[in-house]
């Protein structure tokens, strides 16, 4: 079972259990594989969910020493599976890594009509315009 030490987040992987095989195919489900599936081989090796940098950092350094390449799926809304990887490969899931949304108050003067909003980019664009229509922006 291929893990990587010193990683703090969530790891799935193709060869867990069959409970934890589970959870690799939830986590590992995207709109690609339902529509690409038959056309690309989309399953990892492992997948895994960071904690935050340092945790990526980690998985970098672990697919170099391994010769692996990585994938990096953000919101989860890559139509064409190129969030997605195969074989040795890992897949980095950043859809709960970096949810940060902020309205910010600009140094220099903007328009009255407009407004500055810092995203993570683990955000949906479902999770954004919700967050946009309570901040009264859309």
């Amino acid at each position: 079972m291929v893990r990587i030490q010193g990683f703090e987040g969530m790891q799935y992987s193709c060869d867990d259990t069959p409970a934890e095989k589970q959870d690799y195919a939830y986590f590992n489900q995207q709109y690609a594989t339902s529509t690409h599936q038959e056309d690309r081989n989309m399953y990892p090796d492992l997948i895994v969910q960071p904690k935050g940098d340092q945790d990526i950092i980690n998985a970098v350094i672990w697919a170099r020493e391994n010769k692996v390449a990585i994938a990096v799926k953000s919101g989860g809304h890559q139509y064409s599976g190129a969030s997605s990887t195969s074989g040795k490969n890992i897949q980095i899931d950043l859809s709960n890594t970096y949810k940060d949304l902020m309205v910010l108050n600009p140094r220099d003067p903007i328009d009255q009509d407009r407004a500055l909003v810092y995203v993570g980019v683990s955000n949906q664009l479902k999770e954004f315009n919700a967050y946009l229509k309570h901040n009264q922006l859309f």
